[in-house]
């Protein structure tokens, strides 16, 4: 029966400590790898924001020229106070990931989704974007 020695060779006379070395290097190679790869990723995906602009899941906005929507902005008008039984239209502009402005509608807003519109916004932004067929990031 081998018990081994003191300098920590197993059974088989592999020497223990090289090994527990040359898993801690690859450890080590490893956990840099990942930290280079989060650093150039996160890196890759900035976008430079459009003030009170809504962040959006990427989409391809127009394939011919390249173009992909990153954010759109908002902007209602036509409201007129008091009235409940006529909409308003909204101005929406679309923007890239480097702040570019790539297009623009206009979408009109129901009476009864501005009859639900009071001092948060949200209402009319889940409407524009629930209607271009966009997702919130």
């Amino acid at each position: 029966m081998h018990k081994g020695n003191k300098r920590g060779t197993t059974k088989e006379g592999h020497n223990t400590s090289l090994q527990i070395d040359f898993k801690i290097d690859k450890m080590k190679k490893l956990i840099l790898f990942a930290a280079i790869f989060a650093a150039t990723s996160t890196q890759a995906q900035k976008v430079d924001t459009v003030r009170n602009a809504i962040q959006v899941i990427p989409k391809v906005f127009n394939a011919i020229n390249n173009d992909t929507l990153y954010q759109v902005h908002i902007s209602a008008f036509g409201i007129i106070v008091g009235d409940t039984t006529s909409g308003c239209n909204t101005y929406v502009t679309f923007y890239d990931r480097k702040r570019n402005k790539i297009g623009e509608k206009n979408v009109p807003i129901p009476a009864s989704v501005v009859n639900k519109w009071g001092t948060d916004d949200s209402v009319i932004e889940e409407y524009v974007i629930k209607i271009l067929n966009l997702i919130k990031k």
